[in-house]
């Protein structure tokens, strides 16, 4: 168990260095890191400089978790804060997250090109992807999060190109940081990179950046995981998307996309695909019903104003949200998702009819209706009838 924060509150700094050894905690604020033999975990860390050269005993150091708090008036953060990182060669885990200080309600960091005014409550972050990061070549995961507390974006521009030499890189996470450019054909060269995550849900309310993929996506072949949410796409998603035969998670969530390519039906294995907030989406192409592993399409947010007939043929279908679209009709083959545990309906303004159908999907616990099918009493496993967007009741 971690110790108690508490007790060694008036133990000396160096001291508390040497009796903690391996134990993996949070120091308390504005103390001296705790440095573990093959552990450092800096929380509330108010150094922006971020030079190691002066503690020997980092050197050894394989995982590093970063946890940055703004800490004077109008700083910057640069890019050579960050590029001091380069120094711990032997890092094999690597988490960095910028914080708001809750104590002066101060925001870590922003996009240079934000049109906000010079506030000395905030800091800036000024510069590209640290490179330095490039040269940690045992790196197996990597960790960036700017939400500070859902607030604050970092910046970082065009991807390097020299990402390419993170060769035992598994895991890359960039939340809430403006990236203009992904070099896929540069990733695609990294065989065990099986998660690539940009951009972050709940960071602002708002788009972060338009983003281009470039040539190259379908080389990343070992991608079990990919999480695009809230970036726009310059442009729609590549027919290349299709070689990616592994893919078991791919979202999509709020990247301004017009039209899906039908190669997306050859993802076999894929279990999860959001779609949510993309307003231009207008419908989904028919190998939609090919993706015979699919437990979750989330489409809710849309201009959907018809499913596909084939949509019928994902057995797999557990949550199926198909809130705030334009869907005028089901069609009659939604019968055929028979492992449907969720369906919702919530604010589909323009659905004139339900299916009869509708009272075969026997496995469904969660319903959010306009109007009540004849049908309905066939649902002998429904828990949740949710009614309450509705104006009038069809018997």
């Amino acid at each position: 168990m971690p110790p108690n924060h508490n007790y060694f509150d008036h133990v000396p700094d160096h001291i508390l260095q040497h009796i903690l050894g391996s134990v993996e905690f949070k120091t308390r604020k504005n103390v001296v890191p705790c440095v573990c033999r093959r552990f450092l975990e800096l929380v509330d860390w108010r150094d922006i400089h971020l030079d190691f050269s002066h503690h020997d005993s980092v050197d050894g150091v394989r995982r590093l978790k970063l946890e940055l708090l703004a800490t004077g008036y109008g700083t910057q953060l640069k890019e050579e804060n960050l590029n001091h990182l380069g120094q711990l060669t032997l890092l094999e885990e690597l988490e960095l997250r910028f914080r708001k200080d809750h104590t002066y309600s101060r925001y870590v960091c922003y996009p240079p090109d934000f049109s906000r005014p010079d506030d000395p409550y905030h800091w800036r972050y000024v510069g590209r992807f640290p490179e330095a990061l490039c040269n940690l070549t045992r790196l197996r995961t990597l960790l960036i999060d700017g939400t500070g507390d859902y607030e604050s974006t970092l910046g970082f521009g065009d991807l390097p190109d020299s990402l390419s030499r993170l060769l035992r890189l598994e895991s890359l996470e960039l939340l809430a940081c403006c990236v203009t450019a992904i070099p896929c054909r540069a990733l695609g060269n990294l065989p065990r990179l099986h998660t690539l995550q940009v951009g972050e849900k709940f960071c602002r309310g708002d788009k972060l950046a338009t983003c281009r993929l470039h040539q190259g996506l379908g080389t990343m072949t070992a991608l079990t995981r990919l999480h695009l949410s809230d970036i726009v796409l310059d442009g729609d998603l590549p027919p290349c998307i299709g070689k990616l035969g592994l893919m078991s998670e791919l979202d999509l969530d709020s990247c301004d996309l017009a039209a899906l390519p039908a190669e997306i039906g050859s993802l076999k294995g894929l279990h999860a695909l959001w779609l949510t907030n993309n307003p231009r989406l207008t419908c989904l192409p028919d190998s939609i019903g090919n993706l015979s592993a699919l437990k979750t399409l989330c489409v809710s947010g849309t201009k959907l104003a018809v499913l596909p007939e084939s949509i019928g043929q994902l057995r797999a279908l557990q949550w199926l949200p198909l809130s705030r679209t334009d869907l005028v009709c089901l069609p009659e083959s939604i019968s055929g998702l028979v492992s449907l545990r969720t369906l919702d309906l919530a604010q589909a303004k323009q659905l004139l009819d339900i299916p009869s159908t509708l009272g075969c999907l026997t496995a469904l616990k969660r319903l959010t209706l306009a109007s009540l099918p004849w049908d309905i009493s066939k649902l002998t496993a429904l828990q949740s009838l949710d009614l309450s967007y509705n104006s009038q009741l069809a018997a």
